[in-house]
């Protein structure tokens, strides 16, 4: 197809296929710096922020993405999926090193208990 718009006989242009039904739309999506596979080089980016680096080497794409469906299902922030998983992940792993240190001290004391009563 030619583009007949601009006067030039040698110059084609091809419309992008575009299926709107399985894309995730990205204007709302913010600025994502890019890194390499060593990390060494960082394209910095004034207007990213410090966390939304850490994120970035934290998930992977399609976990983003995922992260993304839901925070729209949801309608609340990206931002706010992530720190309130976050925030349940430290919670439940705090949950479970109490658990753990009470049965280890719960095991010395009956250790302690058992070893007086010989």
């Amino acid at each position: 197809m030619k583009n007949k718009k601009s006067g030039s006989e040698n110059k084609e242009f091809h419309h992008r296929p575009t299926i709107k039904d399985n894309t995730t739309s990205t204007k709302n999506l913010p600025k994502v710096t890019l890194f390499d596979n060593n990390f060494s080089n960082i394209q910095k980016d004034e207007e990213t922020s410090e966390p939304l680096k850490h994120v970035n080497l934290i998930f992977t794409w399609d976990l983003y993405e995922q992260i993304v469906k839901f925070s729209k299902k949801s309608e609340t922030t990206v931002t706010n999926v992530i720190i309130d998983s976050i925030k349940q992940y430290l919670t439940q792993k705090t949950e479970s090193m109490k658990v753990k240190k009470i049965k280890t001290e719960n095991y010395r004391i009956r250790k302690r208990t058992f070893w007086r009563r010989a």
